[in-house]
């Protein structure tokens, strides 16, 4: 039910399709010794860490996503570091938008919180975590 790619070594989009939800790319979520991405553009100088809050479903009888977040990243190649909300806000606004360039109807839109995480409330059954981050996406 989550797919996170890396292969490009930017971020790509993220979209739901039915239950699962899909990481295209983290960028270069965490790549010592690589090259220092910091001094790219915006858009290619950071990687995402994904998280997917999962909830039982008594219903369809199995987990289903019902909150996800997206933690931008900076410093990759040495020590990953989170964005401080203004330039996370940045980050995420790239990232909603090239989702819902390339993904259409599908894309996953997230908010940022005052940590800088980018948040998506996804589903109707919450559990505590995904809860949280629903109430304060409202």
């Amino acid at each position: 039910d989550l797919i996170l790619g890396h292969h490009p070594h930017v971020v790509r989009p993220v979209e739901r399709v039915g239950h699962k939800v899909i990481f295209y790319s983290l960028g270069n979520y965490l790549m010592l010794g690589a090259a220092n991405m910091n001094g790219k553009s915006t858009a290619q100088s950071y990687g995402l860490l994904g998280k997917l809050h999962l909830n039982w479903d008594p219903s369809l009888q199995r987990l289903v996503a019902q909150a996800a977040e997206a933690i931008p990243l900076y410093d990759m190649h040495f020590s990953p570091k989170v964005y401080g909300p203004k330039d996370a806000q940045t980050r995420i606004n790239i990232l909603n938008n090239l989702s819902a360039r390339d993904t259409g109807a599908n894309a996953l839109s997230f908010r940022v919180n005052e940590r800088g995480f980018g948040q998506a409330c996804l589903g109707a059954n919450p559990g505590p975590r995904a809860e949280k981050i629903c109430r304060s996406s409202r």
